[in-house]
């Protein structure tokens, strides 16, 4: 389940990546998620595209309570789901979406 509330993405490394990306919720998402001392989301789907966000910046601090200090903070913006969570695989990092899947999701 996506919700929307997430404004930033913690990462260690920045990216000057800007414009749309498909949201997934890896194998590691599966555990209930936490954040600011409300349930968002019990047992996601594993291996699935939930929707899509707008990836608008990348800086070294970010006052948001989603920002983990030390951390790069990717600025999100823009984030609806997808009406049925579409399963699949994903990779570390950034990758491009398998072929078979352009023709089932929304234009990106």
């Amino acid at each position: 389940m996506m919700v929307g509330i997430k404004d930033v993405e913690n990462r260690s490394w920045r990216t000057s990546f800007r414009g749309t990306m498909f949201v997934l919720a890896g194998r590691v998402d599966r555990l209930p998620m936490l954040e600011f001392g409300h349930l968002l989301a019990l047992s996601p789907p594993a291996d699935a595209i939930l929707g899509t966000v707008e990836v608008v910046g990348c800086v070294g601090a970010l006052p948001s309570p989603s920002a983990i200090p030390g951390q790069r903070h990717w600025i999100l913006d823009d984030p609806p789901p997808l009406p049925e969570p579409i399963p699949c695989k994903g990779a570390l990092g950034l990758w491009t979406l398998p072929t078979n899947l352009n023709a089932i999701l929304p234009a990106a």
